[in-house]
């Protein structure tokens, strides 16, 4: 008499078999499909966030998102879908020159159009920091971009300094990422600042570090007089980037 477990045993590891076999006959039906899931979750979760406030989106945010945009000198604004940013990642990380080109033109004019936004928006979140702010910005639309860049870069640590009592630029901070974790208000900090908190970020690369050829706007060349290339609007508007996303994922957080 036949075992009817060991049938359905034999029936279940055939099955599998066959399914095994689909798979790798077809890497690029799979390919697509898990692309499409990737894009569906993304747009559900967007839908779930326009419902709420920004800081919902920030908690649901993956951390490489940001990674991706750093490594190109980008930090995403609070204002954007999370399939928008996704997509922008992707584009900025693709080998074809003329996605990263066209990556690094959204960038440019998103910024761009969002300045002024972001100018109100930061005093009236830091209103004793108003008039460097203002400085800052102003320097920005007169093309004094050298001057506009330190500023942003500065303002970004001041905040970061009374949030957490550390400097957001510090090493050691980023080294020992885990040590902060329990000062970080739980979901924005944890999934967006320590997104940056990886020895390959290029905005605190120390000298041994940079790799050939290294152009990315880094902090220490600036402030130490190092880099006298940063004058450009391109860098202004990075650095303007990291300033809006540090006071956004900073915002409420007392040290």
């Amino acid at each position: 008499m036949t075992d009817p477990l060991q049938g359905l045993a034999d029936g279940l590891a055939m099955g599998l078999k066959r399914i095994s076999r689909w798979f790798e006959e077809h890497p690029e039906a799979i390919r697509q499909t898990l692309e499409a899931v990737q894009v569906i979750k993304i747009a559900v979760i967007d839908d779930i966030a326009e419902s709420e406030d920004s800081l919902a989106r920030a908690q649901m945010l993956d951390p490489e998102v940001v990674r991706a945009l750093a490594r190109h000198g980008w930090y995403p604004p609070s204002d954007k879908s999370l399939m928008q940013l996704s997509f922008w990642a992707q584009a900025l990380e693709d080998p074809d020159t003329e996605q990263t080109e066209s990556a690094r033109q959204i960038g440019l004019e998103m910024f761009r159009k969002d300045a002024p936004e972001i100018e109100a928006r930061l005093i009236q979140q830091v209103p004793h920091r108003e008039s460097i702010l203002r400085e800052a910005f102003e320097a920005h639309r007169q093309g004094q971009y050298h001057s506009s860049v330190v500023l942003f870069l500065t303002q970004a640590d001041g905040i970061c300094q009374e949030a957490i009592g550390k400097s957001i630029y510090s090493t050691k901070v980023i080294a020992n990422a885990g040590d902060i974790r329990e000062q970080l208000r739980e979901g924005v900090l944890r999934e967006l600042l320590m997104g940056l908190m990886w020895d390959g970020w290029p905005l605190v690369l120390s000298a041994g570090n940079r790799p050939d050829g290294f152009s990315e706007l880094n902090r220490h060349q600036v402030l130490h007089g190092e880099s006298v290339d940063f004058g450009t609007e391109e860098c202004s508007l990075k650095a303007m980037s990291f300033l809006n996303f540090s006071a956004f994922v900073l915002e409420g957080v007392e040290s």
